[in-house]
């Protein structure tokens, strides 16, 4: 069962000022029912046959952004503030806004973003919050969001040690589909409840490689030579999936990078002599999107170094190919109808990939010419709790 990350925002009386940023002086009791109160759980993590990884659901901050919406595509800076997380483990804390502070019958849209490296002044300058359309666009680089969670809880990581989340606001018991806007005073008194749905702006891909009849992997083999990398991994993400994705004229910025081969934890070999083995390999990237016509140079892919024992038949004797390299491609094809002149592959936000390859052949001796698996299983899900029986 999955665990939503639900935050619920109760409206009191407060004083209050509009276009207006929290100043962490200004911090009230958050054990006084007369403050806003904002209560949180993490949203929930993904079980699949690696053991969790912690990072997955960790919260460090919350920056919540309001703006009043005028109608169309005019919104108007009302409020930020940012919260720290790890300072409240009881899993509540107060954002200082009322109910009293909403003009009466107007609209408000109101955006929570988790884990954002992007400096708090960005949101919030020189009195004045970010304009809608430059907070759509603001994005940020994590160059090692595959290795993410590698050396999670120690104090200095080369490695990202959380993921960007983000959420839209709503009232009721149901999320809608499209997080909108909402009138939050609507001249009674009584007290007003929120909650978001944090997603992640990356995704989650399992890799599950089982040897055919032909093929064999051993401990041994494995020791000799092994890793991976992802060819044109995105590395860039706004941080509201509103924002689409990030722009990249006259942007000099990496939208995507292809790393050095890894030999990560991430990089598994499961099993044993008895049952036999298979491998296994878990990386994160941000959200993409390329046409067909792109997917040579475009197109995100998995380069794995895999050394394999190969028996062409019952009576040859096995070969034993160390510098043996595979690639694995992420595209699928997301084209609706019969237009497949415009068919395009993408990596979703906050989308598990689970992807499941039967190998029965060498691959390539260079791992700039892989040799290419076309015939994989190929399974999405919302990225949140689930049970991947991997055979």
């Amino acid at each position: 069962m999955s665990k939503i990350i639900t935050y619920i925002l109760s409206f009191v009386t407060l004083l209050g000022f509009v276009g207006c940023h929290a100043e962490v002086d200004d911090m009230p009791d958050v054990a006084n029912d007369n403050y806003i109160k904002l209560y949180f759980a993490p949203y929930g993590d993904t079980r699949g046959t690696i053991a969790d990884n912690e990072c997955e659901s960790y919260l460090s901050h919350l920056d919540i952004v309001i703006y009043k919406h005028n109608g169309g595509d005019s919104y108007e800076g009302f409020y930020h503030e940012r919260v720290s997380v790890s300072d409240t483990p009881d899993g509540v804390t107060a954002i200082r806004r009322t109910k009293e502070d909403f003009e009466p019958m107007a609209y408000y849209k109101i955006y929570v973003i988790a884990n954002s490296n992007v400096e708090e002044s960005v949101y919030y300058n020189s009195g004045n919050i970010i304009s809608h359309s430059n907070f759509l666009d603001l994005d940020q680089t994590n160059n090692k969001i595959h290795l993410s969670g590698i050396d999670f809880g120690k104090p200095y990581s080369e490695y990202p040690q959380m993921f960007l989340m983000d959420g839209v606001a709503y009232m009721g018991s149901t999320e809608p589909a499209q997080g909108g806007s909402m009138i939050i005073n609507n001249g009674t008194t009584d007290d007003v409840t929120l909650r978001v749905t944090l997603r992640r702006a990356a995704a989650k891909i399992i890799v599950t490689i089982t040897p055919g009849d032909k093929v064999t992997f051993t401990p041994e083999l494995i020791a000799q030579s092994q890793g991976y990398l992802l060819r044109n991994m995105p590395v860039r993400s706004t941080l509201v999936a509103e924002g689409g994705y990030p722009l990249t004229e006259g942007d000099t910025r990496p939208y995507w990078t292809s790393p050095t081969i890894s030999q990560s934890p991430y990089f598994e070999l499961l099993g044993n002599e008895k049952s036999g083995y298979k491998l296994q390999i878990t990386a994160y990237c941000y959200s993409h999107t390329w046409l067909s016509s792109e997917t040579f140079y475009k197109g995100t892919s998995l380069v794995v170094m895999l050394p394999i024992s190969y028996k062409e038949s019952e009576e040859s004797e096995p070969v034993k190919y160390i510098n043996n390299y595979y690639q694995i491609s992420f595209s699928k094809n997301e084209s609706e109808g019969d237009n497949t002149t415009e068919s395009y592959h993408l990596i979703k936000r906050n989308t598990l990939y689970d992807l499941r390859v039967k190998l029965n052949a060498p691959g390539a001796e260079d791992y700039t010419t892989p040799e290419e698996i076309k015939d994989l299983e190929y399974f999405t899900t919302p990225w949140q709790r689930v049970d991947i029986p991997v055979s």
